[in-house]
């Protein structure tokens, strides 16, 4: 099985570093999400072929419910970017726009001809949504090649346990925290295995608009419930390093 590491990772790191060394600045938890935001861009197929399909579904926390608009911008240039944090987008023409929420394009049959006859590139895919004049922008590298004998696939996340087991019933009723005491549940990711590539290097990411988590990168973890009573929902998103995604969410109804 060829293994092609997704450049893209480098420059999420690059951000993730950034927030980290900004000393002296204080930030809520990138799991916390309380406004509109792009979490994730899934790729069915995550690896495709030149002259298949390809259909993006984007991820997106939406708390306030007003509209949103989304652009989308497939590119073919490989290089992709001139400077991460500069331009803020990959130089040249787009080889596709639309706008929509989910995007459907096609892969030009001549694409890695095009690119110098390679067997396989990531070319860089731009999300832009729009609510207002609040302007979000997310990015994800498609992986393109001829391997048509075992091309990557999308994770399958089956669910999420709760203590040990899957929730009967949902919204999970929870009591809140209080001073004296934390409400806590022990949460972990279900994978489908028969998904999973050997050698596939498994990434977690977990959200929700209130309480906190132990961690933020971790397939299992814990989340303290708040302290005042709220309707919410853990969300778990999980990544290999070749494009694929997918994610996960549970209601959970905290109450006095």
């Amino acid at each position: 099985m060829n293994k092609y590491i997704n450049p893209l990772n480098l420059i999420f790191l690059s951000l993730s570093l950034f927030s980290v060394l900004a000393c002296g600045v204080e930030f809520d938890p990138s799991s916390l999400v309380q406004e509109m935001r792009v979490l994730s861009i899934k790729a069915e197929p995550p690896e495709v072929s030149p002259g298949s399909s390809v259909t993006f579904t984007p991820l997106v926390t939406n708390p306030s419910g007003d509209p949103l608009a989304y652009r989308w911008m497939l590119y073919g240039d490989a290089s992709f970017m001139e400077s991460p944090g500069t331009s803020g987008e990959p130089a040249g023409d787009p080889l596709f726009t639309y706008e929509g929420e989910v995007c459907t394009i096609p892969i030009p049959p001549d694409l890695l001809v095009t690119l110098g006859g390679l067997e396989s590139v990531y070319v860089p895919l731009v999300l832009q949504v729009s609510q207002g004049e609040t302007v979000r922008q997310a990015f994800k590298g498609l992986l393109i090649s001829e391997n048509e004998t075992s091309p990557n696939r999308n994770p399958r996340i089956s669910g999420i346990n709760v203590n040990g087991i899957l929730p009967p019933d949902l919204p999970l009723p929870l009591p809140s925290s209080s001073p004296d005491s934390d409400s806590e549940i022990e949460i972990s990711v279900i994978l489908d295995e028969s998904r999973i590539d050997e050698g596939d290097e498994m990434r977690y990411y977990w959200y929700s608009d209130s309480g906190e988590f132990k961690y933020n990168d971790k397939q299992e973890n814990t989340w303290t419930a708040p302290e005042e009573p709220v309707s919410t929902y853990i969300l778990a998103v999980t990544r290999d390093d070749r494009g694929g995604t997918d994610w996960f969410k549970i209601e959970i109804e905290v109450i006095p």
